[in-house]
Protein backbone atom coordinates (compact mmCIF):
# COMPACT_ATOMS: atom_id res chain seq x y z
CA UNK A 1 0.00 0.00 0.00
CA UNK A 2 1.25 3.58 -0.83
CA UNK A 3 1.10 6.47 1.14
CA UNK A 4 0.73 9.96 -0.48
CA UNK A 5 2.35 13.08 -0.45
CA UNK A 6 0.41 16.42 0.69
CA UNK A 7 0.73 17.70 -2.82
CA UNK A 8 -0.56 13.98 -3.83
CA UNK A 9 2.86 12.37 -5.38
CA UNK A 10 3.50 8.50 -3.97
CA UNK A 11 5.38 8.17 -1.67
CA UNK A 12 6.41 4.71 -1.66
CA UNK A 13 6.78 2.74 1.75
CA UNK A 14 10.57 1.58 0.52
CA UNK A 15 11.81 5.06 0.82
CA UNK A 16 11.22 5.13 4.84
CA UNK A 17 14.11 3.42 5.78
CA UNK A 18 16.32 5.65 3.69
CA UNK A 19 15.16 8.40 5.21
CA UNK A 20 15.13 6.85 8.77
CA UNK A 21 18.89 6.05 8.13
CA UNK A 22 19.89 9.21 7.10
CA UNK A 23 18.40 10.84 10.30
CA UNK A 24 19.31 9.17 12.66
CA UNK A 25 23.17 8.65 10.77
CA UNK A 26 23.00 12.43 11.34
CA UNK A 27 21.28 12.53 15.10
CA UNK A 28 24.18 9.88 16.36
CA UNK A 29 27.15 11.88 16.43
CA UNK A 30 24.94 15.43 17.41
CA UNK A 31 24.27 13.26 20.65
CA UNK A 32 28.24 12.55 20.97
CA UNK A 33 29.15 15.97 20.55
CA UNK A 34 26.49 17.27 22.96
CA UNK A 35 27.94 14.69 26.02
CA UNK A 36 31.12 15.55 24.96
CA UNK A 37 32.54 12.03 23.45
CA UNK A 38 36.32 12.13 22.93
CA UNK A 39 36.78 11.43 19.28
CA UNK A 40 33.72 12.84 17.81
CA UNK A 41 34.88 16.43 17.95
CA UNK A 42 38.11 15.80 15.09
CA UNK A 43 40.58 13.42 14.50
CA UNK A 44 43.82 13.04 16.79
CA UNK A 45 46.00 15.56 15.12
CA UNK A 46 43.55 18.27 15.53
CA UNK A 47 40.63 18.28 17.70
CA UNK A 48 37.93 21.34 18.46
CA UNK A 49 38.26 22.22 21.74
CA UNK A 50 34.85 21.17 23.78
CA UNK A 51 33.09 23.80 26.04
CA UNK A 52 30.70 23.79 28.48
CA UNK A 53 28.20 26.22 27.43
CA UNK A 54 24.29 25.61 28.58
CA UNK A 55 22.64 24.12 25.30
CA UNK A 56 19.24 25.13 26.46
CA UNK A 57 19.63 28.70 25.07
CA UNK A 58 20.57 27.07 21.68
CA UNK A 59 18.15 25.03 21.18
CA UNK A 60 15.45 27.63 21.85
CA UNK A 61 17.12 29.95 19.19
CA UNK A 62 17.66 26.96 16.86
CA UNK A 63 14.18 26.29 17.54
CA UNK A 64 13.16 30.13 16.35
CA UNK A 65 15.00 29.96 13.35
CA UNK A 66 13.07 26.98 12.21
CA UNK A 67 9.90 29.11 12.03
CA UNK A 68 11.79 31.25 9.69
CA UNK A 69 12.56 28.42 7.72
CA UNK A 70 8.64 27.28 7.82
CA UNK A 71 7.97 30.85 6.98
CA UNK A 72 10.24 30.87 3.98
CA UNK A 73 8.64 28.15 2.81
CA UNK A 74 5.33 28.62 2.78
CA UNK A 75 5.46 31.74 1.64
CA UNK A 76 8.40 30.46 -1.12
CA UNK A 77 10.51 33.28 -0.56
CA UNK A 78 14.27 34.00 0.82
CA UNK A 79 13.89 37.11 2.68
CA UNK A 80 13.50 34.79 5.82
CA UNK A 81 15.89 32.36 5.13
CA UNK A 82 18.19 35.19 4.87
CA UNK A 83 17.06 37.08 8.24
CA UNK A 84 17.24 33.78 9.68
CA UNK A 85 21.06 33.14 9.03
CA UNK A 86 21.96 37.02 10.15
CA UNK A 87 19.94 36.52 13.53
CA UNK A 88 22.02 33.32 13.75
CA UNK A 89 25.45 34.71 13.54
CA UNK A 90 24.96 38.02 15.66
CA UNK A 91 23.17 35.59 18.67
CA UNK A 92 25.97 32.74 18.21
CA UNK A 93 28.49 35.45 18.98
CA UNK A 94 26.21 37.22 21.41
CA UNK A 95 25.98 33.62 23.51
CA UNK A 96 29.77 33.84 23.81
CA UNK A 97 31.35 34.74 27.27
CA UNK A 98 32.45 37.66 25.80
CA UNK A 99 29.34 38.99 24.12
CA UNK A 100 29.36 41.21 21.05
CA UNK A 101 32.76 41.81 22.11
CA UNK A 102 34.01 38.71 20.78
CA UNK A 103 33.57 40.08 17.40
CA UNK A 104 36.70 42.81 17.54
CA UNK A 105 38.09 39.81 19.95
CA UNK A 106 38.70 37.56 17.33
CA UNK A 107 39.98 39.85 14.85
CA UNK A 108 42.46 41.29 16.93
CA UNK A 109 43.44 37.45 18.11
CA UNK A 110 46.91 36.60 16.14
CA UNK A 111 46.53 32.91 17.29
CA UNK A 112 43.33 32.79 15.28
CA UNK A 113 43.69 34.45 11.94
CA UNK A 114 46.38 37.11 12.64
CA UNK A 115 45.67 39.32 9.37
CA UNK A 116 44.47 42.17 11.29
CA UNK A 117 48.23 41.82 13.67
CA UNK A 118 49.80 42.13 10.51
CA UNK A 119 47.83 44.93 8.32
CA UNK A 120 48.35 47.10 11.88
CA UNK A 121 52.04 47.00 11.11
CA UNK A 122 51.69 48.66 7.62
CA UNK A 123 52.86 51.77 6.50
CA UNK A 124 52.18 51.81 3.15
CA UNK A 125 50.61 49.38 0.19
CA UNK A 126 52.99 49.48 -2.50
CA UNK A 127 56.43 48.47 -0.64
CA UNK A 128 54.14 46.02 0.95
CA UNK A 129 52.84 44.44 -1.69
CA UNK A 130 56.18 44.51 -3.98
CA UNK A 131 58.15 42.76 -1.48
CA UNK A 132 55.41 40.30 0.31
CA UNK A 133 56.55 37.25 -1.14
CA UNK A 134 59.75 38.34 0.47
CA UNK A 135 58.24 39.04 3.73
CA UNK A 136 55.73 36.06 4.29
CA UNK A 137 58.32 34.02 6.18
CA UNK A 138 58.85 37.17 8.96
CA UNK A 139 54.33 36.72 9.11
CA UNK A 140 52.97 34.70 11.66
CA UNK A 141 49.64 32.75 11.66
CA UNK A 142 47.40 32.04 8.87
CA UNK A 143 49.08 35.20 6.97
CA UNK A 144 51.79 33.17 6.34
CA UNK A 145 50.05 30.58 3.89
CA UNK A 146 47.87 33.18 1.88
CA UNK A 147 47.75 35.56 -0.40
CA UNK A 148 47.27 39.66 0.81
CA UNK A 149 43.90 40.10 0.51
CA UNK A 150 42.57 39.83 3.90
CA UNK A 151 45.57 41.83 5.28
CA UNK A 152 44.54 44.73 2.71
CA UNK A 153 40.70 44.52 4.22
CA UNK A 154 41.69 45.33 7.97
CA UNK A 155 44.24 47.79 6.60
CA UNK A 156 41.77 49.64 4.83
CA UNK A 157 39.55 49.44 8.06
CA UNK A 158 42.00 50.11 10.52
CA UNK A 159 42.72 53.67 8.03
CA UNK A 160 38.84 54.33 7.79
CA UNK A 161 37.67 53.46 11.56
CA UNK A 162 40.53 53.57 13.45
CA UNK A 163 40.18 51.75 17.02
CA UNK A 164 36.50 50.27 16.13
CA UNK A 165 38.18 48.71 13.14
CA UNK A 166 38.30 45.71 14.38
CA UNK A 167 34.62 45.49 15.41
CA UNK A 168 33.16 46.94 12.55
CA UNK A 169 35.67 44.94 10.14
CA UNK A 170 34.18 41.82 11.40
CA UNK A 171 30.00 42.85 11.27
CA UNK A 172 31.03 43.79 7.64
CA UNK A 173 32.31 40.53 6.64
CA UNK A 174 29.31 38.71 9.18
CA UNK A 175 26.82 41.06 6.75
CA UNK A 176 28.94 40.28 3.60
CA UNK A 177 28.17 36.12 4.56
CA UNK A 178 24.20 36.69 4.21
CA UNK A 179 24.59 36.88 0.54
CA UNK A 180 25.31 33.62 0.30
CA UNK A 181 21.72 33.17 0.58
CA UNK A 182 20.05 34.59 -2.31
CA UNK A 183 23.33 33.03 -3.95
CA UNK A 184 22.51 29.00 -3.59
CA UNK A 185 19.65 30.69 -4.40
CA UNK A 186 19.96 31.74 -7.45
CA UNK A 187 22.53 28.92 -8.61
CA UNK A 188 20.18 26.57 -7.36
CA UNK A 189 16.90 27.28 -9.35
CA UNK A 190 19.59 28.19 -12.37
CA UNK A 191 20.69 24.52 -11.85
CA UNK A 192 17.70 22.36 -11.23
CA UNK A 193 15.48 24.78 -12.93
CA UNK A 194 12.85 24.20 -9.84
CA UNK A 195 11.93 26.52 -6.64
CA UNK A 196 11.42 24.35 -4.18
CA UNK A 197 15.12 22.92 -4.63
CA UNK A 198 16.35 25.82 -4.54
CA UNK A 199 14.23 26.75 -1.12
CA UNK A 200 15.68 23.50 0.05
CA UNK A 201 19.52 24.69 -0.70
CA UNK A 202 19.18 28.59 0.62
CA UNK A 203 16.99 27.36 3.47
CA UNK A 204 19.96 24.34 4.50
CA UNK A 205 22.92 26.99 3.51
CA UNK A 206 21.34 29.06 6.38
CA UNK A 207 21.85 26.96 9.19
CA UNK A 208 24.92 25.34 8.03
CA UNK A 209 26.90 25.07 11.46
CA UNK A 210 30.33 25.75 10.06
CA UNK A 211 29.44 28.83 8.46
CA UNK A 212 27.08 30.25 11.60
CA UNK A 213 29.68 29.07 14.06
CA UNK A 214 33.54 30.26 12.60
CA UNK A 215 32.11 33.76 11.77
CA UNK A 216 33.38 36.39 11.95
CA UNK A 217 36.37 35.14 10.01
CA UNK A 218 37.16 34.91 6.54
CA UNK A 219 36.66 31.05 6.05
CA UNK A 220 32.61 31.33 5.46
CA UNK A 221 32.97 34.38 3.28
CA UNK A 222 35.53 31.93 0.97
CA UNK A 223 32.38 30.09 0.16
CA UNK A 224 30.25 32.40 -0.81
CA UNK A 225 33.55 33.32 -3.44
CA UNK A 226 32.70 29.78 -4.28
CA UNK A 227 28.67 30.01 -5.27
CA UNK A 228 29.96 33.37 -7.18
CA UNK A 229 32.77 31.51 -9.05
CA UNK A 230 29.75 28.72 -9.63
CA UNK A 231 27.31 30.73 -10.96
CA UNK A 232 29.39 33.04 -13.42
CA UNK A 233 31.27 29.77 -14.61
CA UNK A 234 27.65 27.95 -15.15
CA UNK A 235 26.06 30.75 -16.96
CA UNK A 236 29.42 31.11 -19.24
CA UNK A 237 30.36 27.74 -20.19
CA UNK A 238 26.52 25.66 -20.04
CA UNK A 239 24.43 28.58 -21.49
CA UNK A 240 27.56 30.54 -23.79
CA UNK A 241 26.43 33.76 -21.88
CA UNK A 242 30.12 35.66 -22.48
CA UNK A 243 29.66 38.62 -20.19
CA UNK A 244 30.13 35.79 -17.43
CA UNK A 245 32.87 34.50 -19.02
CA UNK A 246 34.66 38.31 -18.05
CA UNK A 247 32.67 37.45 -14.81
CA UNK A 248 33.98 34.88 -13.99
CA UNK A 249 37.99 35.31 -14.65
CA UNK A 250 37.48 38.53 -12.72
CA UNK A 251 35.86 36.89 -9.94
CA UNK A 252 38.45 33.91 -9.49
CA UNK A 253 41.07 36.92 -9.17
CA UNK A 254 39.74 38.58 -6.53
CA UNK A 255 39.15 35.16 -4.49
CA UNK A 256 43.04 34.31 -5.21
CA UNK A 257 44.25 37.74 -3.83
CA UNK A 258 42.28 36.31 -0.60
CA UNK A 259 43.40 32.35 -0.46
CA UNK A 260 45.65 30.33 -2.60
CA UNK A 261 42.99 27.53 -2.13
CA UNK A 262 40.57 28.23 -4.62
CA UNK A 263 43.15 26.93 -6.86
CA UNK A 264 41.35 23.69 -6.58
CA UNK A 265 38.14 24.84 -7.66
CA UNK A 266 39.83 23.88 -11.24
CA UNK A 267 39.01 20.59 -10.66
CA UNK A 268 35.56 21.48 -10.87
CA UNK A 269 35.38 23.53 -13.93
CA UNK A 270 37.07 21.00 -15.62
CA UNK A 271 35.25 18.33 -14.83
CA UNK A 272 31.81 20.56 -15.55
CA UNK A 273 33.09 21.24 -18.76
CA UNK A 274 34.06 17.33 -20.02
CA UNK A 275 30.80 16.42 -18.40
CA UNK A 276 28.72 18.78 -20.32
CA UNK A 277 30.68 17.91 -23.33
CA UNK A 278 30.27 14.20 -23.19
CA UNK A 279 26.22 14.81 -22.12
CA UNK A 280 25.61 16.94 -24.76
CA UNK A 281 23.53 16.60 -27.90
CA UNK A 282 25.64 18.73 -29.97
CA UNK A 283 29.26 18.02 -28.28
CA UNK A 284 30.57 20.26 -31.04
CA UNK A 285 28.71 22.91 -29.78
CA UNK A 286 29.85 22.70 -26.43
CA UNK A 287 32.72 21.86 -26.87
CA UNK A 288 33.07 25.39 -28.24
CA UNK A 289 31.24 27.04 -26.02
CA UNK A 290 32.89 25.82 -23.05
CA UNK A 291 36.74 26.55 -24.74
CA UNK A 292 35.74 29.95 -25.57
CA UNK A 293 34.23 30.88 -21.96
CA UNK A 294 37.52 29.40 -20.65
CA UNK A 295 39.78 30.96 -22.84
CA UNK A 296 38.02 34.60 -22.09
CA UNK A 297 37.49 34.25 -18.47
CA UNK A 298 41.28 32.72 -18.57
CA UNK A 299 42.25 36.30 -20.23
CA UNK A 300 40.72 38.30 -17.63
CA UNK A 301 42.12 36.19 -14.72
CA UNK A 302 45.70 36.56 -16.17
CA UNK A 303 45.51 40.03 -17.49
CA UNK A 304 44.26 41.10 -13.77
CA UNK A 305 47.23 39.78 -12.59
CA UNK A 306 49.12 40.87 -14.89
CA UNK A 307 47.96 44.48 -14.24
CA UNK A 308 48.38 44.18 -10.48
CA UNK A 309 51.78 43.16 -10.68
CA UNK A 310 52.70 46.35 -13.02
CA UNK A 311 50.68 48.20 -10.60
CA UNK A 312 51.78 47.67 -7.39
CA UNK A 313 54.81 44.88 -8.34
CA UNK A 314 52.76 42.21 -6.94
CA UNK A 315 54.10 38.83 -8.33
CA UNK A 316 51.36 36.59 -7.51
CA UNK A 317 52.95 33.36 -8.54
CA UNK A 318 55.67 34.10 -6.16
CA UNK A 319 54.11 34.14 -3.35
CA UNK A 320 51.62 30.88 -4.17
CA UNK A 321 55.32 29.21 -4.25
CA UNK A 322 56.66 30.75 -0.55
CA UNK A 323 53.57 29.85 0.67
CA UNK A 324 53.48 26.52 -0.29
CA UNK A 325 57.06 25.84 0.63
CA UNK A 326 56.00 27.56 4.39
CA UNK A 327 52.67 25.25 4.50
CA UNK A 328 55.14 21.85 3.66
CA UNK A 329 57.20 23.03 6.32
CA UNK A 330 53.76 23.48 8.55
CA UNK A 331 52.65 19.75 7.81
CA UNK A 332 56.08 17.99 8.73
CA UNK A 333 55.70 20.33 12.44
CA UNK A 334 51.84 18.61 12.97
CA UNK A 335 52.29 15.34 11.59
CA UNK A 336 49.31 15.46 9.65
CA UNK A 337 49.55 11.67 8.07
CA UNK A 338 48.22 11.17 4.52
CA UNK A 339 46.53 7.72 5.96
CA UNK A 340 44.40 9.42 8.44
CA UNK A 341 43.33 12.66 6.65
CA UNK A 342 42.01 10.78 3.86
CA UNK A 343 38.83 9.49 6.26
CA UNK A 344 39.07 11.84 9.17
CA UNK A 345 39.51 15.06 6.88
CA UNK A 346 35.71 13.87 5.15
CA UNK A 347 34.49 13.43 8.44
CA UNK A 348 35.33 16.75 9.53
CA UNK A 349 33.99 18.51 6.55
CA UNK A 350 30.74 16.81 7.43
CA UNK A 351 30.65 17.86 10.69
CA UNK A 352 30.26 21.32 9.39
CA UNK A 353 27.81 20.57 7.22
CA UNK A 354 25.74 19.45 10.64
CA UNK A 355 25.86 15.60 8.86
CA UNK A 356 22.64 15.50 7.52
CA UNK A 357 23.64 16.91 3.92
CA UNK A 358 25.77 14.12 4.04
CA UNK A 359 23.45 11.40 4.24
CA UNK A 360 21.13 13.29 2.19
CA UNK A 361 24.10 13.34 -1.11
CA UNK A 362 24.55 9.42 0.01
CA UNK A 363 20.89 8.89 -0.26
CA UNK A 364 20.89 10.79 -3.68
CA UNK A 365 23.83 8.71 -4.66
CA UNK A 366 21.95 5.31 -3.59
CA UNK A 367 18.98 6.44 -5.88
CA UNK A 368 20.60 8.03 -8.96
CA UNK A 369 19.82 5.23 -11.80
CA UNK A 370 16.36 6.23 -11.25
CA UNK A 371 16.35 10.07 -11.09
CA UNK A 372 19.84 10.93 -13.20
CA UNK A 373 17.97 10.97 -16.38
CA UNK A 374 15.10 13.09 -15.42
CA UNK A 375 17.74 15.88 -14.04
CA UNK A 376 18.00 18.99 -16.28
CA UNK A 377 21.45 19.32 -18.05
CA UNK A 378 23.06 21.54 -16.11
CA UNK A 379 22.52 20.09 -12.99
CA UNK A 380 23.59 16.56 -13.96
CA UNK A 381 26.95 18.44 -15.30
CA UNK A 382 27.48 21.06 -12.07
CA UNK A 383 26.11 18.24 -9.24
CA UNK A 384 29.00 15.43 -10.06
CA UNK A 385 31.57 17.63 -10.77
CA UNK A 386 31.05 19.71 -7.63
CA UNK A 387 31.31 16.34 -5.42
CA UNK A 388 34.28 14.76 -7.59
CA UNK A 389 35.92 17.82 -6.36
CA UNK A 390 35.62 17.50 -2.60
CA UNK A 391 36.79 13.95 -3.58
CA UNK A 392 40.10 15.41 -5.51
CA UNK A 393 40.85 17.66 -2.73
CA UNK A 394 40.55 15.02 -0.33
CA UNK A 395 42.35 12.06 -1.71
CA UNK A 396 44.93 14.24 -3.14
CA UNK A 397 45.83 15.46 0.41
CA UNK A 398 46.46 19.02 -0.75
CA UNK A 399 44.57 20.60 2.19
CA UNK A 400 44.76 18.50 5.42
CA UNK A 401 43.42 19.02 8.85
CA UNK A 402 41.50 22.06 9.91
CA UNK A 403 38.71 20.89 7.43
CA UNK A 404 35.53 22.21 9.31
CA UNK A 405 37.43 25.91 8.66
CA UNK A 406 39.38 24.78 5.96
CA UNK A 407 36.54 23.28 3.13
CA UNK A 408 34.07 26.09 3.98
CA UNK A 409 34.42 27.07 0.43
CA UNK A 410 33.62 23.51 -0.76
CA UNK A 411 30.68 23.29 1.05
CA UNK A 412 28.32 24.52 -1.88
CA UNK A 413 28.91 21.50 -3.62
CA UNK A 414 27.68 19.42 -1.22
CA UNK A 415 24.42 21.66 -0.67
CA UNK A 416 23.64 21.53 -4.22
CA UNK A 417 22.81 17.44 -4.52
CA UNK A 418 21.77 17.44 -0.61
CA UNK A 419 18.94 20.05 -1.69
CA UNK A 420 17.88 17.55 -4.70
CA UNK A 421 17.35 14.82 -2.60
CA UNK A 422 15.65 17.26 -0.03
CA UNK A 423 13.35 18.31 -2.46
CA UNK A 424 12.01 14.53 -3.52
CA UNK A 425 11.26 14.17 0.42
CA UNK A 426 7.41 14.47 1.82
CA UNK A 427 6.87 17.62 4.31
CA UNK A 428 7.23 15.82 7.11
CA UNK A 429 10.33 13.97 6.48
CA UNK A 430 11.31 17.54 5.36
CA UNK A 431 11.03 19.28 8.27
CA UNK A 432 12.71 16.42 10.62
CA UNK A 433 15.72 16.55 8.33
CA UNK A 434 15.97 20.46 9.30
CA UNK A 435 15.27 19.15 12.77
CA UNK A 436 18.13 17.43 13.08
CA UNK A 437 20.33 19.85 10.95
CA UNK A 438 19.18 22.77 14.25
CA UNK A 439 19.55 20.40 16.72
CA UNK A 440 23.49 19.38 15.21
CA UNK A 441 23.80 23.24 14.92
CA UNK A 442 23.08 24.25 18.36
CA UNK A 443 24.64 20.98 19.75
CA UNK A 444 27.94 22.33 17.66
CA UNK A 445 27.52 25.95 18.93
CA UNK A 446 27.42 25.24 22.25
CA UNK A 447 29.83 22.57 22.60
CA UNK A 448 32.59 22.97 20.40
CA UNK A 449 35.27 26.11 19.82
CA UNK A 450 36.13 26.06 16.09
CA UNK A 451 38.51 29.35 16.92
Amino acid sequence: MKRTRSRGRPLPDSQRPRQIIVLLAALFPALMILFQVTGFNGPTYWRWRYVDQAVDVYLVLAAAVGGLLLWAWRRQTVLPLLLAQGALLFSFVSLSHEGLDAISSRIRNPDITSYYTEASKLHGVAGFLRDYDQRLPAMQGHTQTHPPGAILYFYAWQRLAGDAAALWSGVALMLALTLGVPLIYLLTERLAKDRETALAAAASWAVLPGLVTIAPAFDPLYAVFTLALVYAWTRAALEGARVWAAVWGAAWFVALCFAHSFLTLGAFFVLSAVLDVGLSNDRGAALRRTATSAALGGAVLAGCFAAAGALTGYNHLAALCTSMRLQGDLAQVWHRPYSSTVFWDLYDFSLAAGWVPVGLVVAAAAAWRSRWAGLPHALRVAAPAGLATILIVDLTGLLRAETARVWLFLQPFLILPAAVELRSWPPAWRRAAFGVLLFALAVIGARLAFI
